[in-house]
């Protein structure tokens, strides 16, 4: 609000007057706006050092993880006939045990199939009745079929459901231990039904009263509507000239800690299995750890320190809550745990040195030693189980849930921090108001004034151009 020419006619500087004077009365919105440049600063640091947290608390954690730091490696000559895979904890808890071993594969588990005699199309009228299907172990030396623990499948065909698809759809839709599928050949389509499950309990018994076409009694003498294209059966291996039988192809246990998956069998072909500990693995994961720390670490002390030459404070250089996060994060990493394994309580018993400006260097050669000649008690640093769960491994997830976890130290901080803005913005929106109302004011009273001076100026314009005529008046006379 302003005139559009004020100060023409007194010569009076209304605009530069009022500009002076607003700039006073900004003052208090720039220190607001100041302060909320630094509430963003800090706002800002503390989401960096969250994220910060996150990605050490990761690589914290992956020195609990027994795939990290109870790696095996295993390699078999033939690959043909199976994959080799460590466990490095069994379900009770013994970890895989390094050595060499001799596998044989005598057989591989499979599922039973039946097939059906041939029908014109999948559509074809098969007839109403009820198919029991049941799953058990057939003993073709004695002649005898014993059904399972498992309920058997009851299938009613009538009239909605009575064509060769119609008894598959039925069969599936049951989902109960049997699949079936239509396979076509020269013949026409046969069903094709198989247990889902290998293993010598998952022969299969069709009882089909008013159904004979589907019926399979693996007991019955003579020819059947349905044959048998594959029996169920288990798989066979040998090691070490042992015998192992198992239901599946995954065998577990046969040797401790490891999962053989049979590929392929081969009666009378031994083939060499070597299991060793992957000691560059426990290497890799204590260097990304102390890498992880040492970011973080770097991260807040740059955020919290002040440089007396330059005078510049870090974004969070006195905040108590980053100094505590500072605080605990090297406490809990500089302590030890009261039920370690002999001489091995601290990091540094295995390597991992706190430095003096709080970072961390790992000792290559101290830490192959302790993986050399005590790689156990290493792993019960950080390998929880029911007996020994304080651990470096669970203590940082408490120091990382408690600093960046919900409801964390750092959400408390930035809940007050983002509160602090938004009532910054409110007070900066009111001052900005005012000063609005105290501009508009100023103009009207200094253009006021400018328009009074400009009367009183053409005022003593005039009486002095009068006076002046007079005078000349007068002298003439």
């Amino acid at each position: 609000m302003s005139l559009s020419s004020p100060g023409i006619g007194s010569n009076l500087d209304v605009n530069g007057l009022v500009s002076q004077l607003m700039a006073i009365e900004r003052k208090p919105l720039q220190l607001s706006q100041n302060r909320e440049a630094t509430v963003k600063s800090q706002l800002s640091a503390y989401g960096i050092l969250k994220s910060q947290i996150a990605t050490f608390g990761d690589a914290a954690a992956a020195l609990g993880r027994t795939e990290k730091l109870l790696a095996f490696k295993t390699s078999i000559a033939d690959t043909e006939v199976a994959t080799i895979t460590a466990n490095p904890l069994t379900n009770t808890g013994i970890s895989a045990v390094a050595g060499d071993y001799s596998l044989e594969v005598k057989q591989l588990a499979r599922v039973e199939k039946l097939a059906t005699a041939s029908f014109a199309a999948s559509t074809s009228i098969v007839g109403t009745g009820t198919l029991t299907i049941s799953l058990g172990t057939s003993d073709s030396i004695g002649n005898t079929f014993t059904a399972g623990s498992a309920l058997p499948l009851n299938i009613t065909i009538g009239s909605s459901n009575n064509t060769l698809a119609g008894v598959r759809d039925a069969i599936n839709a049951a989902n109960r231990g049997v699949s079936a599928t239509i396979v076509t050949d020269n013949t026409g389509a046969r069903l094709v039904v198989s247990s889902k499950a290998t293993g010598s309990n998952q022969a299969i018994k069709i009882d089909a009263p008013g159904l004979a076409a589907f019926a399979f009694d693996p007991t019955a003498a003579g020819v059947q509507s349905v044959v048998r294209l594959q029996s169920a059966q288990d798989a066979k291996i040998m090691v070490d000239k042992l015998e192992i039988v198992s239901s599946t192809n995954q065998v577990k246990g046969a040797i401790e800690g490891i999962t053989l998956s049979l590929t392929k069998a081969k009666p009378g072909v031994e083939t060499a299995i070597s299991v060793a500990r992957d000691n560059t693995s426990v290497a890799t994961t204590l260097r990304e750890f102390v890498t992880a720390f040492n970011s973080l670490n770097t991260v807040v002390r740059n955020f919290t320190k002040f440089d007396p030459a330059s005078r510049v404070k870090g974004a969070l250089q006195g905040e108590a809550t980053a100094v505590a996060v500072l605080n605990q994060m090297r406490t809990t990493v500089a302590g030890a745990l009261p039920g370690g394994s002999g001489d091995l309580t601290r990091l540094a018993d295995i390597g991992v040195n706190m430095q003096a400006d709080g970072s961390l260097k790992l000792d290559e050669l101290k830490l192959a030693k302790t993986i050399d000649t005590g790689f156990d008690r290493l792993s019960r640093l950080f390998i929880s189980s029911p007996g020994n769960t304080d651990t470096f491994t669970t203590r940082l997830k408490a120091f990382v849930d408690k600093s960046q976890g919900t409801n964390g130290l750092i959400d408390a901080k930035t809940d007050g921090l983002t509160a602090r803005i938004k009532r910054l913005d409110q007070e900066q929106e009111k001052i900005s108001d005012r000063l609005l109302t105290v501009q508009a004011r100023l103009l009207k009273q200094f253009n006021a004034l400018d328009s009074r001076l400009a009367t009183q100026t053409a005022m003593s314009t005039y009486l002095t151009n009068q006076t002046a005529a007079w005078t000349n008046s007068n002298n003439n006379r």
